[in-house]
């Protein structure tokens, strides 16, 4: 009697390693991210556009594993006196690379994500394609001097300058 209660010990025990490890990395391979941009203001402080301002708006899902990203959003540019010279929209065709600064709660997280984005004229025709749409949340523990917004280096926006609600990621199991 005492030889079975054992076996049933050692098999409800492998039992229970082995389904733990059979869910642990379908776990991790469902695990995205979500962002969103809201109302956040960028200047451009250097290049053909210096001086002027963009808006952006935009949400999206991302895997840093795969690289996936699927997300889209709108810009309006400003001059320097704040006159809209463009609108148009932005997709997000991958995700070039990804920082967490980690979660608090296990819920929202903070992170630096750098996408490869396509920017399209108001008529729907491309406008460019950058490497460097960067979009950065100070939740966590960023490294100093990170500053929280979107930018985009390679076409001069550097410098985040307004919105108190620019960018959150969810965690979603």
């Amino acid at each position: 009697m005492r030889r079975r209660s054992t076996i049933v010990v050692l098999l409800v025990v492998l039992s229970t390693l082995g389904l733990m490890l059979w869910t642990a990395p379908a776990n991790a391979a469902t695990r995205h991210r979500d962002f969103e941009i809201n109302r956040t203001l960028t200047l451009a402080t250097t290049g053909p556009d210096a001086g002027d301002t963009v808006g952006l708006y935009g949400t999206g899902t991302f895997d840093h594993v795969t690289g996936q990203v699927d997300g889209q959003g709108s810009y309006t540019l400003r001059d320097k006196s704040g006159h809209v010279i463009a609108r148009g929209s932005w997709h997000a065709m991958h995700v070039e690379s990804w920082i967490s600064y980690g979660s608090p709660d296990g819920v929202v997280e903070g992170g630096k994500l750098v996408l490869s984005v396509a920017i399209y004229n108001p008529d729907d025709t491309l406008f460019t394609i950058t490497n460097d749409f960067t979009i950065t949340c100070l939740i966590g523990n960023p490294p100093p001097g990170s500053e929280e917004g979107v930018t985009d280096p390679a076409l001069g926006y550097t410098q985040p300058i307004e919105g108190a609600h620019r960018f959150t990621l969810f965690l979603r199991g």
